[in-house]
């Protein structure tokens, strides 16, 4: 009996010694066959680039050290050129040499970066160039990684560094320490920006604070923000993923959901009550797609017409979904606010796991469905982990065809305009019926569109600012607008300028009285649009809202843009947007005046209801604090305010501007 037990313990040990050998044997193989693919691909990649020289990397680029240490995210970006994927027929697949165990996107959505866990090799995949153009070696065996405009970050748990390689090169360029070695890290950055980019222990644990760092030192930036007791927490169920324009994150557990908006200098975090699902930002960074809905950047429902589940595309506001069939392998394309899909793409994929895995989990941070449109490719990542699927999708040759009424934008903005140089932006939009109008909603002064959207502007060589915001406008006959918004830096040397500076303050000699006080409220009629509704799109979510006029007015605090837009409810649409020089405002409005408190300024400004034109600036009546001020909607005034610490509440008229004395 001892001996048969005995012979069948050596039997097991013989069977699995081979299979340990064959095992090693196999991942030497692979190995070995991985090496003699990455020896013929530099004389591939040479040749594809020859034949599509716009691919090559340009022989000069920006640096993400010409602004101070942590502004490397206000460096323009310059995306890499994306051409229409180089491959036969209507698909094609790409084998890996071995399982991937994540994947990121890149370079706006010329890359799809895979990491090989098994080789310890990153393959870097060009979708223009259809195939891997590099495999990057590894002293890992643990990484997470993300990917920017140009740079590619490789974090090495177990060896505690973070490292950084240029995107287009494949050269590695720095290496530092982790902030502290023992955590187990998740990294997000934007696919098409100079970041910055989160980093976030998976420990599951609260941290004190949420620290961004520089894309260029590799160290906090000095944006940061403190948690919460109710936050999103670490833990292996920590998920983060970053907007491809780079100002927004999202971050979710197995509670709570959040996302933190990137401004120029500072980065505010908005949280919302978790019930399920992932929160994955749009590559432009207004719209986030959480547990089948639609929300905006600070976490708050929108307006949605389904309930779907669905994974944002590289660039623009377009989403993928499978729709409500589960089993379908059909691909819709949708829109925010839109209830019909822009187009419905057959045979894409598996629908494998549900339609919400078939999407999503790549790993980490990747997808499973990526929508590159300058590429006029879709790209499904099977179950298999081992295979690259992309298919011939052209969005405006299908729209075309499709017979349908579309309306969309399909020219990316410049990022950049030069002092004392003429700035031209060819706006190309795809609508049918093809009649649109355009118009300039927020510019710098002198920057026009003419009827064939072409933008133009004489940049001064004067000009103060280092960066100005531009919302264009397109409505179509049918009433329905859609908008642009983007932001310009502004390069080149400021000439000196001779002329003195236009006075803040309104001089104590000026009449500041106004004849507004007997005059009637403003007129309100009925407005007539079609089907009853009508949809108003903000450039910007609101962070504030009053109303005015009698309630002719609605007039919304857009913080982003530093803008208040008036809405006049007598014509239905959005009729001015007033220009505010300050990020900390109160603002109230009566029947006739909207008065705007710069707080950080001390400063009251009056602006008219009637012309929308402002009248004056005087500075704030008092050296206290202002928590807050109202006024009556329907009313001549006064403006109150009331003041910090209290209780102490002040009077002003806002004919005279005058602070008014209470009777004991």
């Amino acid at each position: 009996m001892r001996l048969n037990q005995l012979r069948l313990f050596c039997f097991i040990l013989a069977a699995v010694c081979c299979l340990e050998v064959l095992s090693a044997q196999e991942k030497k193989d692979v190995a070995v066959k991985t090496q003699i693919h990455a020896s013929r691909i530099e004389e591939n990649v040479a040749r594809i680039y020859r034949e599509m020289p716009e691919l090559k990397p340009p022989a000069s680029r920006r640096s993400l050290t010409e602004r101070k240490p942590g502004e490397a995210h206000l460096v323009p970006v310059t995306l890499p050129p994306i051409l229409p994927a180089r491959f036969e027929g209507a698909k094609t697949t790409v084998q890996l040499p071995a399982e991937y165990s994540d994947v990121v996107e890149g370079g706006g959505g010329r890359f799809l970066i895979f990491y090989l866990k098994q080789l310890k090799q990153m393959a870097i995949f060009d979708v223009s160039a259809a195939r891997v153009v590099k495999y990057l070696p590894l002293d890992s065996e643990d990484v997470a990684f993300a990917a920017s405009a140009e740079k590619l970050l490789i974090v090495a748990r177990d060896k505690a560094f973070i490292r950084r390689y240029d995107l287009l090169t494949f050269e590695q360029e720095l290496t530092k320490p982790l902030p502290e070695p023992d955590l187990f890290y998740r990294i997000a950055m934007g696919s098409a920006s100079n970041g910055p980019f989160l980093l976030r222990s998976g420990e599951d644990q609260l941290p004190k604070h949420w620290f961004l760092y520089d894309l260029a030192t590799l160290e906090p930036n000095g944006l940061q923000v403190e948690t919460e007791r109710f936050d999103v927490r670490g833990g292996p169920n920590l998920l983060l993923r970053a907007s491809a324009n780079g100002r927004v994150f999202t971050l979710r557990d197995l509670h709570n959901a959040a996302s933190l908006v990137v401004d120029q200098n500072s980065a505010n975090k908005f949280r919302n009550t978790f019930s399920g699902g992932y929160p994955l930002p749009s590559a432009d960074g207004k719209t986030i797609y959480h547990n089948g809905r639609v929300y905006n950047s600070e976490m708050k429902p929108q307006s949605s017409p389904f309930n779907w589940f669905g994974v944002p595309s590289s660039s623009g506001d377009f989403f993928l979904t499978r729709g409500e069939n589960k089993e379908s392998s059909t691909l819709l394309i949708m829109q925010p606010g839109n209830p019909d899909p822009v187009l419905s793409v057959p045979e894409i994929g598996e629908p494998v796991y549900g339609k919400y895995y078939s999407l999503f989990k790549a790993g980490e941070t990747g997808y499973r469905l990526y929508f590159i449109k300058d590429a006029k490719t879709l790209i499904f990542l099977p179950a298999s982990n081992t295979e690259i699927m992309l298919y011939r999708f052209d969005l405006e040759r299908a729209l075309e065809e499709s017979g349908k009424d579309y309306f969309l934008v399909a020219s990316q903005p410049p990022v950049s305009a030069e002092r004392g140089t003429k700035f031209t932006y060819p706006l190309q939009v795809k609508a049918k019926p093809a009649q649109v109008k355009f118009k300039v909603n927020i510019g710098p002064e002198g920057m026009t569109v003419n009827p064939q959207g072409l933008v133009e502007w004489q940049v001064p060589r004067d000009l103060i600012e280092e960066q100005v915001d531009v919302v264009l406008s397109m409505t179509k006959p049918s009433g329905k607008e859609i908008l642009q918004t983007f932001r310009l830096a502004i390069q080149g040397e400021q000439a000196a300028t001779d002329s003195p500076p236009e006075p803040v303050v309104t001089p104590e000699s000026a009449e500041l009285k106004t004849d507004t006080k007997y005059t009637a409220l403003p007129t309100i009629t009925p407005v007539q649009f079609k089907d009853d509704q009508k949809q108003i799109n903000l450039p910007t979510p609101m962070t504030d809202l009053v109303t005015g006029g009698g309630g002719r007015y609605l007039i919304m605090y857009l913080k982003a843009l530093k803008r208040l837009a008036v809405f006049d409810c007598s014509q239905g649409a959005i009729v001015k947007y007033l220009p505010v020089d300050s990020e900390d405002i109160l603002f109230a409005a009566s029947g006739y005046h909207l008065m705007v408190l710069l707080r950080d300024k001390m400063l009251i400004q009056r602006w008219n209801l009637s012309t929308l034109q402002r009248e004056l600036t005087i500075p704030v009546p008092t050296t206290a604090r202002i928590g807050g001020m109202v006024m009556g909607s329907a009313s001549h005034g006064p403006l109150v305010l009331f003041c910090e610490p209290g209780p102490s509440i002040l009077f002003l008229d806002p004919d005279t501007m005058q602070l008014l004395a209470l009777e004991k």
